[in-house]
């Protein structure tokens, strides 16, 4: 590069080599790499115990500690400990599997056949398989801890009744640790049928309360029932099929007065502009999903509906916004005084 000039060509290479790097990373990933590397270990010692090709192996290795995914000293090679927390399968923050589903979830492989319409998109996603495979997820990227925080403001006393329902709850998690943390609540995970079994068997395994129950419905045309405390919305405004006005207006008609909403989820002013989201659901777009709702639209319907914003919750890719009820003066929303 001469006088510091940067060629306006090399981003382009350097989504060539980003592309390169997830298809290593991935590939590791499918083949297990990382759980054989806790100790020290070389290329032959890593063959015998996955009963790999060695060479091949050998050049894995060397690429990923290239790309700091593992430590190499001399012939040896050993897991971070990133890598070892979150990619080998014997930790309980394993992210492999939610990781490869995403992955797949997201994938643009089709996106030639779709624009050129030589494939007609499909407007489906697994939830069911994405409530399964993100609950290790939910508690290794601190999302569980941090609502369970959030929810110690808003409740400052673990012992009074709550009642909460958790919209669209999938894995039903954060249902499930509330009912933990506050021993006299009850709790309503309300998700469609075909996700429900997995649900319930979720909540089966990790030990929930009997005051956790699971409801099936459809949350565009059921009744959701109520009313609640706490409200949990997350990732569900994309998919409300009777316009966001009334969809929000039936979530605050279900909270009690001064009753809260936990919204997850992000909302560009323009959905036409490119960001992580736009990216990352693209292939859902492509197969016919609709975009999600600009801000300044979920915004104007939080108002209409009377519920206003108490603060933001992050951490990490973890985005919320809380928001409490407003009172109710002579038929019309009103600020609250205190």
């Amino acid at each position: 590069m001469m006088n510091g000039f940067i060629p306006d060509y090399l981003d382009y290479y350097n989504m060539l080599e980003q592309h390169q790097r997830a298809q290593l990373f991935f590939a590791a990933i499918r083949l297990d790499i990382f759980s054989y590397l806790n100790e020290w270990t070389d290329a032959h010692g890593a063959a015998l115990q996955s009963g790999y090709d060695e060479n091949a192996l050998k050049h894995c290795l060397l690429a990923l500690s290239a790309l700091d995914l593992i430590e190499k000293e001399r012939d040896a090679y050993r897991n971070t400990p990133a890598a070892k927390k979150y990619l080998t399968k014997e930790s309980p923050h394993y992210l492999g599997e939610t990781l490869l589903f995403r992955e797949s979830m997201t994938s643009l492989a089709d996106m030639d056949a779709l624009v050129t319409g030589a494939k007609k998109g499909e407007a489906k996603y697994d939830f069911a398989k994405l409530a399964e495979v993100t609950v290790p997820e939910m508690y290794a990227t601190g999302r569980v801890s941090l609502f369970l925080s959030e929810m110690d403001r808003i409740f400052p006393n673990r012992d009074d009744s709550v009642n909460i329902l958790d919209l669209g709850g999938g894995s039903g998690v954060l249902a499930m640790e509330f009912a933990k943390q506050f021993p006299h609540s009850s709790a309503v995970i309300f998700e469609h049928p075909d996700v429900t079994p997995v649900s319930r068997k979720i909540l089966r395994e990790h030990g929930a309360p009997d005051r956790v129950r699971v409801v099936e419905g459809d949350f565009n045309t059921d009744a959701l029932g109520g009313p609640y405390d706490l409200m949990i919305a997350s990732g569900i405004l994309d998919f409300s099929t009777n316009g966001l006005s009334d969809f929000i207006l039936k979530i605050s008609e279900a909270l009690l007065k001064n009753g809260y909403l936990l919204l997850i989820g992000q909302f560009a002013d323009d959905p036409g502009q490119s960001s992580r989201r736009t990216i990352s659901w693209l292939s859902g777009y492509l197969n016919g999903l609709p975009l999600p709702p600009s801000g300044e639209d979920v915004r104007r319907a939080l108002q209409n509906a009377g519920l206003s914003k108490l603060r933001e919750v992050k951490a990490g890719r973890f985005h919320g916004q809380i928001y409490q009820k407003e009172e109710v003066r002579d038929g019309q929303f009103a600020k609250r005084s205190d």
